[in-house]
């Protein structure tokens, strides 16, 4: 008898592939007059040519996606001192439901930050704002139930995404090692 895992919470504390656009990339090139099955992923740092338009060079930006259907805007999971990481913004990933189609019960959560340059930079990604939303994570999104959460590599979550794309079923820890295998470095002597 297969338990139920409800809805895997898989929180990547590291840079993370688009792994699913990469499993499916043939399907944007075959030139199909269907609604698009690849995604853009775009952060905030310049859309519709903001920023002072030091990086993008497109006003129209946001609406030329939309209409090619090429545009996802998640909440930013940049953690730094002027937007710490809370409770709240936990909450905010979680129903942000980021996933591959096929798998919505395995919820991707990237938590980052560019670098800890300053003594806040350090505090918003060490200290104790920071480990009251992790605590509040493993908290409300764990109880074995109807959340499990995992944290994992960004290997691991593109090896979940590929798993996904290909509509593999059963425990996300099973495909954390395939495609791509430990490397080196992490294997176990």
């Amino acid at each position: 008898m297969r338990r139920n895992p409800g809805r895997w919470v898989i929180a990547v504390v590291a840079v993370v592939v688009a792994a699913y656009v990469a499993a499916t990339a043939s399907a944007c090139t075959r030139g199909s007059t269907t609604r698009s099955s690849c995604t853009l992923i775009h952060g905030n740092w310049a859309l519709d040519n903001g920023n002072a338009g030091l990086y993008c060079g497109v006003n129209t930006e946001l609406r030329l996606l939309r209409e090619a259907h090429l545009f996802l805007d998640l909440e930013d999971g940049d953690i730094h001192p002027a937007i710490p990481a809370t409770p709240a913004r936990v909450d905010e990933w979680i129903r942000a439901g980021v996933q591959v189609p096929g798998r919505p019960d395995w919820i991707f959560v990237k938590v980052w930050g560019h670098s800890a340059s300053t003594p806040g930079d350090a505090d918003a990604a060490l200290g104790p704002d920071f480990g009251r939303a992790l605590s509040y994570l493993e908290t409300a999104y764990n109880d074995g139930r109807s959340h499990r959460l995992h944290y994992i590599t960004a290997r691991e979550a593109y090896n979940l995404a590929v798993a996904a794309a290909r509509g593999r079923q059963g425990p996300a820890h099973d495909y954390y090692d395939t495609p791509i295998p430990p490397y080196l470095a992490d294997r176990a002597d």
